[in-house]
């Protein structure tokens, strides 16, 4: 009976070291995988490229950045959530209440030189995760009030209406969570004027519908060349001498310093 104690015994052990060594290997590969996100994911704060240059403004779960690539306009910047979420319809509550904070101060900012923002999100690709950010682009008064017209009709022109499973333009006016009216982990399309909310559209087509949607629409409203949505990054000094003016601006409405 000994014999057969010592027997269990070392059965017990091995099997526990098994499951310890499973247990680690699953460790490491996790590891790997939060590691090779962090590598695709330019708008992570730790990728090794990330344009900290460009970074106007950091609270304890989202960021300012000014836009480097396909730059509309000046002023044109990104709202981005620290923590990777695939769309702002996935984004957690605290999160999205930061956004908003960093929208109010866009805002203020802008309307002292007489200009309202549109912001746009482009939410593609779900499946690989991507990580979601919102683009803050200024429009002067004259050119904002005709904005909602004109995204009106691109998202009706947008889309085979006889393929279409839903509604081609959702109404978020007054909505205060875009969750309460596009379904989680469906691709979609969405535009808000100021804090009043605007329109989305929930994309049937992903291969047909253009990834720059929003931005196509605001270079004809611009009346800019339709390239400069491809627009490369310019130089590194450049985008750094826009950051700091742009910075300076926003300092007096930063709600992240009254914290």
């Amino acid at each position: 009976s000994n014999s057969l104690r010592a027997m269990e015994g070392k059965e017990k052990r091995l099997k526990t070291a098994v499951l310890e060594e499973r247990a680690k290997k699953e460790a490491v590969r996790a590891h790997q995988r939060a590691e090779a996100a962090v590598a695709r994911d330019r708008l992570s704060m730790d990728h090794p490229q990330f344009p900290h240059h460009a970074l106007v403004a950091a609270a304890g779960r989202s960021y300012l950045q000014l836009q480097t690539k396909g730059r509309l306009c000046d002023g044109h910047c990104i709202l981005v959530p620290q923590q990777s979420c695939p769309s702002m319809v996935a984004c957690d509550e605290d999160t999205l209440d930061e956004l908003r904070n960093f929208k109010k101060c866009l805002l203020m900012m802008f309307n002292e030189v007489d200009q309202d923002c549109v912001f746009v999100e482009m939410a593609m690709g779900l499946e690989r995760a991507p990580h979601a950010f919102l683009e803050c682009i200024p429009l002067r008064r004259s050119v904002a009030s005709s904005a909602p017209m004109y995204f009106k009709k691109a998202i009706l022109e947008s889309e085979d209406e006889f393929e279409a499973q839903n509604k081609a333009v959702i109404d978020t006016r007054g909505v205060k969570r875009l969750s309460s009216k596009i379904p989680r982990g469906m691709p979609y399309f969405s535009v808000e004027f100021g804090l009043q909310g605007g329109f989305a559209h929930v994309i049937e087509n992903e291969r047909k519908f253009p990834r720059t949607f929003g931005l196509d629409v605001l270079a004809g409203l611009l009346r800019v060349h339709p390239d400069i949505v491809h627009r490369e990054r310019g130089s590194v000094e450049e985008e750094r001498r826009l950051a700091d003016a742009f910075r300076a601006s926003f300092a007096p409405f930063d709600w992240t310093k009254s914290q």
